[in-house]
């Protein structure tokens, strides 16, 4: 089905405002000008503020996004996006909670609202951080790793098998990145101490500045996460994560299919923006939670997920760890054809 807006010459500018519209409430129908399709699915992805975490893409970002989005209308293919994810919550050994169900339904309902105009839907891989869980804390966390890896690979199957990919770094790396790691590790715990210059970090390929406010944002992070390490001790960690970054990007291992547009992929973070950020990306930040649900925004992977009942309306929500909190234990169960899988779903009375 076609659809298109006539109109005398003279309010000729009404005609794609009105198609715009007409396409939105009839998706199936075949749009006339690419260029429409492309503008509805950048709104569908940039978001509004239920979902999106951060302002709005600036300008030259939303040209980035578009150019990407283009691409794949072009060649009749998935929308690229990569979702970086944490490898382990801080509690439940490695199991998941509501507020992983939650995103993984926000990545989901993505795709659904994409294929009303864009028949191939998302392509979105979800880069799973086990090599660099393993670095940051040690061996000791292996096992809750890769548990809380495979869960999320079961997850995504039950939820949208077609659309969301979750694969772990080990599975590109082999180790290799960890090890550039432990060589740049001790150069950012330098610059971060005042022992070492800015420069020798250009020289080594890092770009930007480290300004003092993504200093106190790490230290802060490694503080929560890490309640007994010291001044030193947190400043170590810091170091280890800048390096890991480092490393990643230099070995070119981020997880970018080489299917994909060769203007690269959208990316959607469930983080907030952190300091010294490139200002123009094709980076977006999304809630893991709908902010009519909860205002409260936490990465899923640091975040107890529970479902809150108030007044017998049910949604979700998210809560700090080590928070006490009064609840009543559940677990949902999902299973799609042989896969199942059981997720801890506490129910907060408010």
């Amino acid at each position: 089905m076609k659809v298109a807006f006539k109109v005398r010459p003279e309010e000729n500018y009404l005609k794609p405002l009105v198609e715009r519209f007409l396409v939105e409430e009839l998706p199936h129908t075949n749009a006339h000008s690419k260029d429409l399709v492309v503008d509805i699915l950048t709104d569908i992805l940039v978001s509004t503020g239920r979902i999106r975490l951060a302002a709005k893409p600036n300008p030259e970002s939303l040209v980035m996004i578009r150019d990407i989005i283009r691409w794949a209308v072009g060649e009749n293919k998935p929308i690229p996006i990569l979702v970086p994810s944490g490898p382990k919550k801080p509690g439940l050994g490695g199991a998941l909670d509501v507020a992983e169900l939650s995103a993984m339904r926000i990545l989901d309902c993505l795709d659904r609202q994409v294929r009303k105009f864009h028949e191939p839907g998302v392509d979105v891989r979800i880069r799973l951080e086990d090599e660099t869980g393993i670095y940051l804390e040690g061996p000791e966390a292996f096992n809750d790793i890769s548990s809380y890896c495979w869960a999320m690979v079961l997850l995504a199957k039950i939820i949208n098998p077609i659309a969301l990919h979750p694969f772990m770094e080990t599975e590109i790396s082999v180790g290799k990145m960890q090890d550039m790691a432990l060589e740049l590790q001790d150069l950012f715990f330098g610059v971060l101490i005042g022992s070492k210059p800015i420069e020798d970090l250009h020289a080594a390929g890092w770009k930007g500045p480290l300004s003092e406010t993504l200093r106190y944002e790490l230290d802060q992070r490694f503080k929560r996460v890490f309640p007994g390490l010291d001044e030193s001790g947190r400043r170590m960690h810091s170091a280890k994560y800048l390096a890991n970054t480092l490393a990643r990007a230099k070995l070119g291992l981020d997880g970018r299919d080489e299917k994909w547009s060769p203007k690269g992929a959208v990316f959607i973070s469930f983080t907030p923006p952190s300091a010294d950020a490139p200002t123009v990306s094709t980076r977006m930040h999304y809630r893991t939670v709908p902010k009519n649900h909860s205002k409260l925004h936490l990465p899923y992977w640091r975040a107890k997920g529970m479902l809150k009942v108030c007044g017998g309306d049910v949604t979700y929500c998210v809560r700090h760890w080590g928070g006490k909190y009064e609840t009543i234990p559940g677990t949902i169960e999902l299973v799609r054809e042989k896969y199942q899988i059981l997720i801890q779903a506490d129910v907060l009375i408010d």
